[in-house]
């Protein structure tokens, strides 16, 4: 739904993390040449991009393509970005910086390079700041009025700047008076003058804030953009004044904020979208094509922008949501996706977390961290009302590299290949987990499933055993009896993947072909009609298979030519195989490589690492996007492409390959990780910015 900006962004408001003020290279995000730094939460910072100089983390790695947090810094307010350095005013009006031209702390004795930010000594209360384009920094306070710095070895040297006395913003060398008037002034004092001298530049009437990083643009109290040409930007980037006047952007007559790049610029527009014009070949202007065009176009997809800023040939915009979206060059990680490749459309920013593998249960989600911990969140207690709304962290964990989750119990497989499961022994008064404890398994365990009331494990030596209730034959021994003890699936060798289900089972082998057991009133095992099986059987139609996935009431193979195969009571408007028919093609779903779902959907990993989902409108996983019954979904295109998806009866999650965890869905009991809220009908990163 799109809604108008907030007037300005709150320093400690931890859902936005952008500034609609007017500001955009100066703000609560900003971007330097190919870096880009915001501000999330209370005051933390987050940069990523380009790294050669340090400007994004004190690791010498040569850039980051995920969003790294700054250490030491958790009161920002605001943010300024130069060339290859950073700086924020903390919210006791201190400035400090980052990048390799900050690292060595003059004041320290003697002089020494230090791996975090330096604060900038002895600049008073600071009100605003500005970094050129050649990280000359330059700060405002209400009794010094404009002092220029910079760190040499033996020292910082300030500067003052004369000829300013009604500030309202710093751009570069340029400060723009509350007239709207614009004064610039060197990089260098002239021979003689100690201090810098500001000289006046003509500028259209009513200027409220420019941008001088590479096409020089202004913004007018109407919302009108004006934008000077070629050279008399370069002359105000170096800080010189210029005759030529700007010139009027059509188009453009709702903006509120404004950021340029080297050869385009953007405008963020009242209404929340954000319109870009000029050069185009990176895909900065991101209309999905590489044609440059003077006139403004409005971002496909973005109608929520509280705040916009641009690097040479990308562009940045913060969302209500809090998240912030990229588009343009990333040849060094500019957009933050965790790839360093250009986008010609928008594509959401990443931190990185490190989720290796998750698994969504009935009304819960768990993902298996970087760190070998495990994070577990919403209702884990069948018939439980009490629910964890927020992440939290299973101890007993360590290692782990595979995590399952059904009703009421967890299992996590660490390094070793050894499987630890627990239980959920919430109350009324206090959500906890019980201590894990060793499953025995003659080897490592190489692939895992929690269902409802049974689990099943593939080991190292392609054995399957499983264990839980058996009232179906589910565990696939040839009996009924439950098993608190893993046993041996019968007949079963060479096993790659099982999937459990309500009260069946189903695997896929080596060779290819599913074999399914356990309870079959819709025939999703496939057996005889209305026979339940307790050994495995094999299925027909589905020979070729690379992967399969298993319902409530229904079982699915992904083909290795990407095709789908669906039997038993389908979550679709199609026909149902309860009645023994063929399996069900579902023609709308090409080129998968996994397949998910429960009750109401069908949700498919692709080939091209996108997500497609069909299957009833009333699911919230499908709904607010669905018009009719079978509508074929596409779920957001600006994530990162998808390595490993789950979905449940309501909800979905999805592990992108720059290892973000993104969910979906209704989340009454917390399974989306977001707290007290109900749904959310587009993903949202659970564990990132």
């Amino acid at each position: 739904m799109a809604t108008a900006p907030p007037a300005a962004c709150a320093p400690d408001d931890p859902s936005c993390a952008g500034d609609s003020s007017g500001a955009a290279a100066v703000g609560r995000i900003a971007s330097g040449h190919s870096h880009s730094c915001v501000i999330v939460g209370a005051g933390e910072i987050r940069c990523w991009g380009s790294n050669e100089l340090t400007q994004v983390a004190p690791d010498r790695k040569p850039l980051f393509a995920s969003a790294q947090r700054i250490p030491d810094i958790g009161d920002a307010v605001t943010l300024a970005a130069g060339t290859a350095s950073s700086c924020a005013i903390r919210r006791d009006g201190s400035v400090s910086c980052w990048g390799e031209r900050w690292t060595l702390d003059p004041s320290a004795d003697p002089p020494r390079r230090t791996p975090t930010p330096v604060r900038v000594p002895e600049v008073g209360r600071v009100a605003a700041l500005s970094l050129s384009i050649n990280d000359q920094l330059c700060v405002f306070t209400p009794r010094q009025g404009i002092t220029c710095l910079t760190s040499l070895p033996d020292g910082w040297r300030a500067t003052r700047v004369s000829g300013i006395d009604d500030l309202a913003a710093l751009e570069g060398n340029c400060a723009l008076h509350r007239s709207g008037e614009l004064a610039c002034w060197p990089w260098i004092p002239a021979e003689g003058e100690p201090p810098f001298v500001a000289r006046r530049v003509p500028t259209p009437p009513d200027l409220i804030a420019v941008k001088l990083q590479g096409l020089a643009c202004g913004l007018d109290k109407s919302g009108q953009v004006w934008c000077w040409g070629p050279k008399a930007s370069k002359d105000l980037r170096l800080g010189r004044p210029t005759t030529e006047t700007a010139a009027r952007v059509s188009g453009v007559r709702d903006a509120v904020a404004i950021a340029s790049g080297e050869d385009h610029a953007c405008a963020l527009r009242r209404s929340g979208r954000v319109a870009c014009w000029g050069s185009n070949y990176f895909g900065q202007r991101g209309d999905g094509e590489r044609r440059p065009r003077k006139e403004p176009n409005d971002v496909p997809g973005i109608d929520d922008a509280t705040g916009i800023t641009a690097g040479k040939a990308f562009s940045c915009a913060t969302r209500k949501s809090g998240a912030v979206t990229c588009w343009g060059m990333s040849e060094r990680g500019q957009l933050g996706n965790g790839l360093a490749e250009s986008m010609l459309s928008p594509t959401r920013i990443s931190r990185a977390i490190g989720v290796i593998d998750i698994d969504a249960g009935g009304l819960s989600t768990c993902a298996a961290l970087e760190s070998g911990k495990v994070q577990c969140w919403g209702n884990v207690e069948r018939f439980s009302s009490d629910a964890m709304l927020a992440p939290t962290e299973v101890g007993g964990i360590e290692e782990a590299r595979l995590v399952s989750t059904g009703v009421g119990r967890t299992c996590a497989v660490n390094a070793a290949g050894k499987l630890r499961c627990w239980k959920y022994e919430g109350d009324a008064t206090r959500s906890r987990f019980g201590a894990p404890v060793d499953v025995n398994l003659p080897s490592a365990v190489t692939a895992l499933d929690v269902g409802q009331d049974h689990s099943c494990a593939v080991l190292d030596t392609k054995e399957l055993h499983c264990w839980g209730v058996n009232a179906f034959g589910q565990l696939g021994d040839g009996t009924r009896a439950d098993r608190v003890a893993p046993v041996k699936v019968a007949g079963l060798t060479r096993v790659v993947r099982v999937a459990v289900g309500a009260q069946h089972t189903c695997a896929l082998g080596e060779d290819g072909k599913i074999r399914c057991w356990g309870r079959n009133d819709r025939m999703q095992t496939r057996g005889a009609a209305g026979a339940d099986a307790t050994k495995p059987l094999v299925v027909a139609g589905v020979a070729a298979s690379q992967s399969l996935a298993a319902g409530d009431s229904h079982s699915c193979a992904v083909l290795r030519d990407g095709n789908v195969r669906c039997w038993g009571l389908l979550p679709t408007r199609r026909p149902n195989n309860d009645d023994g028919a063929p399996p069900t093609p579902i023609d709308d779903l090409t080129g998968v490589i996994d397949i998910t779902g429960d009750g109401s959907h069908l949700c498919a990993r692709l080939s091209s690492g996108k997500v497609r989902c069909v299957g009833r409108s009333s699911s919230r996983v499908i709904g607010a996007h669905a018009e009719k019954w079978d509508d074929l979904v596409k779920v957001d295109p600006t994530l990162a492409p998808v390595a490993e998806l789950d979905c449940r009866t309501y909800h979905c999650c999805a592990r992108t390959s720059n290892r973000e965890l993104w969910c979906w869905g209704e989340s009454g009991h917390g399974q989306l990780g977001l707290g007290p809220t109900l749904w959310s009908d587009t993903p949202v990163n659970v564990l990132g910015l």
